[in-house]
């Protein structure tokens, strides 16, 4: 993982996550890192949050977490968002959201106008 959260960090949960069957969270709930304890059974399982749906503390993945917050600025996120809108912040773990984008809008460009300045466009692009 690119980034570690601390405890208080708001996060939304990335996907549904069941318990032993049972849902336990959606996709898109909120919730608060407690605690960070690692399982030694379940490598990068660590983050401790509150399930209401069990009554209980559950661990999850950083993978299955999204933050809310700059970790920067401490500024709200937008939830599709790669960077902060306030400070430029890249979102660890959303790099390749970012590289990818900046390619689309590069590649975009050759189609707009693909003799810019007389210069072919590698074929790779």
């Amino acid at each position: 993982m690119a980034f570690e959260l601390k405890r208080g960090d708001t996060c939304r949960l990335s996907r549904n996550l069941a318990v032993d069957g049972k849902q336990v969270f959606e996709r898109g709930d909120e919730v608060e890192v407690l605690d960070i304890d690692p399982d030694p059974e379940r490598p990068g399982v660590k983050y401790v949050v509150f399930s209401a749906a069990m009554g209980s503390n559950v661990r999850v993945r950083g993978s299955d977490l999204d933050r809310r917050f700059c970790g920067d600025c401490g500024e709200p996120l937008i939830q599709s968002a790669y960077e902060c809108q306030e400070c430029g912040w890249v979102v660890p773990g959303r790099e390749d959201q970012w590289r990818e984008t900046d390619l689309a809008r590069f590649r975009n460009r050759k189609y707009e106008n693909p003799d810019r300045h007389g210069v072919p466009m590698p074929p790779w692009l």
